[in-house]
């Protein structure tokens, strides 16, 4: 584990392809998908990407500023998403068990309010046409997401980049 010159950031990874991860040292490592972050921050970090876990700090704390500072006047100023991947905002959406289909619906919801780059879980295996359609019918509710990421069976997918599905 390296410290870098910004002592609130602690590198924890740099791979040969130039990717990195990162926390800021007042994350709660104990929060319930600090795991799950840093898996999926890894296989970001993996493909050449500069990942960055974010904690979660009151709007009015002088920190967020520093963290948020881009989401200030914005429709997500007060907001703390999860991660930064290549200076964007991620929010990373799980589920509460027994996993259900229409939980995707929830977590793209959810996310939305966070950011519009999103990185949804999964790991039961939903099919890509159901979580098409649930994209599909957030961006009809106003909620645009310009980015969808799924993490399934340790791997992560791009389904939706800049408003396109791929």
């Amino acid at each position: 584990m390296e410290i870098s010159t910004d002592t609130n950031i602690i590198i924890l990874k740099k791979f040969r392809n130039g990717g990195s991860l990162s926390e800021y040292s007042i994350v709660n490592r104990n929060a319930t998908d600090y795991k799950q972050l840093k898996i999926v921050g890894r296989l970001f970090a993996q493909n050449g990407h500069y990942v960055t876990i974010l904690p979660t700090v009151h709007y009015k704390d002088k920190l967020y500023k520093e963290i948020f500072g881009g989401l200030i006047g914005t429709i997500y100023e007060r907001k703390c998403p999860d991660l930064l991947i290549d200076g964007l905002f991620y929010e990373y959406e799980s589920f509460a068990k027994p996993w259900k289909k229409h939980k995707i619906m929830r977590m793209l919801k959810h996310g939305s309010e966070q950011s519009n780059h999103v990185i949804i879980n999964n790991t039961k295996g939903c099919s890509a046409r159901f979580i098409r359609k649930m994209i599909v019918a957030r961006q009809h509710t106003g909620n645009i997401l310009s980015d969808v990421w799924v993490y399934e069976k340790g791997a992560i997918q791009q389904i939706l980049n800049n408003l396109k599905f791929l």
